[in-house]
């Protein structure tokens, strides 16, 4: 990971760890169960009116603090583990605008193709490409 990715992954489990501390005040890592994590991340959620990945990376951050605690020996199993994660949605695909389809079968059609059937063979591939 490189050096600014890096401090901004600690900088971000900083502060979702700042929002935990926030709300659940005076506590030993120890007693920080799936639960009780769940609950935290599921009312931030509804609170703040976060998206899928928002969710996920406050998941994120939480899974890697308390990795990092399982890892020195100050808890022995990860809670955020057994905390399932939200899938996330799928992103539509990029489209192309119709003055931009207009103007490559204009480009194909008026190309000066050596043979008649040529021109009208591209128009039929690349129309298919187009349209589907």
């Amino acid at each position: 990971m490189a050096k600014g990715n890096k401090a901004k992954s600690y900088k971000s489990v900083l502060s979702t760890l700042n929002i935990l501390v926030h709300d659940l005040p005076d506590r030993d890592v120890k007693q920080y169960t799936s639960e009780l994590l769940e609950s935290f991340l599921t009312s931030k959620s509804k609170d703040r009116c976060w998206s899928a990945k928002t969710y996920r990376n406050q998941w994120q951050n939480l899974k890697s603090f308390f990795t990092w605690c399982s890892a020195k020996g100050y808890i022995k199993k990860n809670p955020v583990i057994d905390i399932p994660r939200p899938k996330l949605d799928k992103a539509l695909p990029r489209f192309i605008e119709n003055h931009d389809v207009k103007s490559i079968l204009f480009s194909t059609d008026s190309y000066p193709w050596k043979y008649k059937l040529e021109r009208s063979r591209n128009i039929a591939i690349i129309s298919t490409l187009l349209f589907s």
